[in-house]
Formats: C-alpha cells, sequence, structure tokens
C-alpha cells in the first residue's frame, strides 16, 4: 500500500486554516443553512392546500371512531370466543387459540389495543380538546364514553395496560397500569361524560353532533343513557369485591336504556367491503366456526338448571335436523357426527352462503350491529 492510500491517523491534520477563512467557511454555512431552511419550507408548502381547511372540526373524528366502538369487538371475539371454548375454527385438529394459544408474531386477538392506542389515540384526544375549546360538551360527553369504554373493554381483554402514559408521544417505552387502575379510570370517564352530557348551554347542538354521529343522530339524551349503561357494567365487574354494591348496578340501569328504541346499533350500508358487518357473509371471516357443546349447555338448561336462555334461537346455529349441537374444542372437527348433525355456521349453512342469500340474527352484511343493547342491560 503506498502512502498516498494510507489512511491518516486521528492526530494528523487533514487540513489547516487560519481564524480569517475559518469566519468566512462559517458565514458561508450558515448562510447556505438558512437558504437550503427556506428551500425545504417552500418544498413542504406543496402540502399545504389553499382550496381546503388545515384543520378538522370536532364532529368530523367521530365517525370512524364509532364504527370501530361497534366492530372491534367483532375483530377480536373472533378469537376470544376460540379461547373461551364457545366457538372452534374446524380442521383437521384443535389449531391455536381453540388450545387456548395465540399466534406467534401475528396481530390476532389485538384488534381493541390497536383501537385503542391509535385508530382512537390521539383523534380522540384532538376531537375532545377541541370540543372541550368550543363548549360542546355533547361532543366531548361522547369522547368520555369512548375513552372510558376502551379503558374497560381493553383492560377486560388484557388485563395490565397502558393508561396513564398513553398517548404520550415523548416515550418509547410506558409503564403498565393495574385492571383495578383501569377500572377506576374507566368509571371516572363515565362520570365526566354523564356531567357534560347533561349540560345544554355552551355550543351543544343536536345537529352539529348529529352530521357525524352514526348512532343517535346527535340526540343528546341517548348518549346519556349510554353512559349509565357503560358505568353499570363497569361497577358489575365488582361483583367479586367487598366493595360491591349490586344497589349501585341497579341504579344506573334504570337511568339507562329504556326500550329497545335505545339501543346503541350501528347501521351498516355494505357499500364496499370495510362497510360491511364484520361477521356479514360477504366479507367470509366466519365460514368454518362452529359452536362448541360448551356454548350450547350454558344456554339449553343443561348447565343451569333446566332454564333455557331465550336468546339461543339467535346466537346459537342449528343443525341441518333442528337439533342444537355443539363441537368438542379437544377433536377439532365433527367427530362422529353426520352431515344432518352437524351445527351450521352463522349464518345458518354448511359452507359461505351465495351473494344475497338470507341469513341469520346480526350477522347480515348490513345488520344493525349493537354496541349496547336494552335486553343486555
Amino acid at each position: 500500500m503506498t502512502n498516498s492510500l494510507r489512511t491518516p491517523m486521528r492526530h494528523e491534520p487533514q487540513y489547516t486554516v487560519t481564524k480569517k477563512p475559518m469566519k468566512k467557511l462559517f458565514a458561508t454555512v450558515l448562510v447556505g443553512s438558512l437558504a437550503l431552511t427556506a428551500s425545504c419550507k417552500d418544498f413542504l408548502d406543496v402540502n399545504t392546500n389553499p382550496n381546503a381547511p388545515q384543520t378538522a372540526s370536532a364532529n368530523l373524528y367521530l365517525p370512524p371512531m364509532l364504527h370501530w366502538w361497534v366492530s372491534a369487538p367483532q375483530w377480536d371475539g373472533r378469537f376470544v370466543s376460540r379461547y373461551t371454548q364457545q366457538f372452534i375454527l374446524v380442521g383437521s385438529s384443535p389449531s391455536t387459540w381453540d388450545r387456548m394459544g395465540y399466534d406467534p408474531g401475528s396481530d390476532n386477538g389485538a384488534q381493541q389495543w390497536r383501537d385503542v392506542y391509535w385508530s382512537f389515540g390521539q383523534n380522540l384526544v384532538d376531537m375532545m380538546t377541541k370540543a372541550e375549546a368550543e363548549e360542546r360538551w355533547d361532543v366531548l360527553g361522547v369522547g368520555y364514553i369512548l375513552k372510558g369504554w376502551g379503558w374497560m373493554v381493553l383492560t377486560d381483554l388484557h388485563g395490565e395496560i397502558i393508561v396513564k402514559e398513553a398517548i404520550d408521544q415523548s416515550k418509547f417505552y410506558f409503564n403498565y397500569d393495574t385492571q383495578e387502575y383501569a377500572y377506576q379510570e374507566a368509571i371516572a370517564m363515565y362520570d365526566k361524560a354523564i356531567e357534560n352530557l347533561k349540560r345544554t348551554d355552551g355550543a351543544v347542538n343536536a345537529t352539529y353532533l348529529g352530521q357525524r354521529d352514526k348512532i343517535y343522530a346527535g340526540d343528546r339524551t341517548k348518549w346519556l343513557k349510554v353512559s349509565y349503561g357503560l358505568k353499570a357494567i363497569a361497577l358489575n365487574h365488582y361483583s367479586n369485591k367487598s366493595t360491591y354494591k349490586p344497589a349501585d348496578v341497579i341504579a344506573n340501569v334504570d337511568l339507562s336504556l329504556a326500550s329497545n328504541a335505545d339501543d346503541a346499533l350501528l347501521q351498516f350500508p355494505a357499500l364496499v367491503n370495510d362497510d360491511r358487518n364484520f361477521y356479514g357473509p360477504t366479507r367470509g371471516n366466519m365460514p368454518s366456526y362452529r359452536q362448541t357443546y360448551f356454548i350450547v349447555g350454558l344456554m339449553d338448561g343443561t348447565q343451569f338448571s333446566g332454564a333455557v336462555d331465550p336468546r339461543m334461537t339467535r346466537m346459537l346455529s342449528p343443525s341441518p335436523d333442528g337439533l342444537y349441537r355443539g363441537l368438542d374444542p379437544a377433536l377439532g372437527t365433527y367427530g362422529a357426527l353426520s352431515t344432518a348433525q352437524r351445527p351450521n355456521n352463522i349464518w345458518g349453512y354448511a359452507a359461505s352462503p351465495a351473494s344475497g342469500s338470507p341469513v341469520r340474527y346480526i350477522f347480515d352484511d348490513k345488520s344493525r350491529f349493537p354496541a349496547m343493547t336494552y335486553a343486555q342491560l
């Protein structure tokens, strides 16, 4: 290797300059940097649309969050129902969730996690901040409902979750909070929702809220009932605690939905894939799912001294011979059942039905899918 190719050592100077040229060099670099900053700003200005607003009004945040309020439990329900042995995915043998496991390297079973921290996430923070600044107490109240619901269903599913440090953009690592704390926060959010939804001052406006409210078309009083219903559900989670007060649960239920007309339902228009019911036949997410003997036993009176659940004919699917049967999760197959004895899928068929075929209960592409119902409470 010749000297011309030798890498110089750190102590060897690469160049020498006097103080005066260094000042000139610094000035030149500074001017260049300012010019570069200006040019970058000019370049980024192409993303500013002079013909459209650059910020969204508070009510515009609402539709996608209401969609996920209803849809997220459906996505995760595919896996939770298998983990809890109420449905199985029929195959040659039991698979992951049917064996109370999970799918490594997959986000299966994590939709509600995604929605609380991302689909809601900063969007919900921004909506509530704008609503409060504009004194839109009805929009703010709905925001508190979604916030409380997120903490409640997420801790139900995952146990310890991130609450105190959630949506902190300065962090890359987060501390988890206890389930007890998550429930306390959920109830606190419902109380704030009730407080705000009772208000009629400020800029409370049913028309403004109703422009994007796909559940109640801006009816603040029905959202108030939802607040009480969710609070009742949260309080009922304490049934194994010494602090449990069933009278408080009942009192909140009494202030909640008064009839089926108050049900919180989302109508799926079914124009494109993403606005079809996730459990509808066109999306094809459930053709190989079948009910287990465990869920049948819970509803047909086997487990509860002959008390037949009146919802069984809606929630479960009979076999072609008209009887209600369930499969054994340990087998993962139909076992020795004949074709006529095998339970149909949720749509009432042995396989995916043809487009436009009549289906059962709330499993149509255009079903009005419930977030909360009077019957549930």
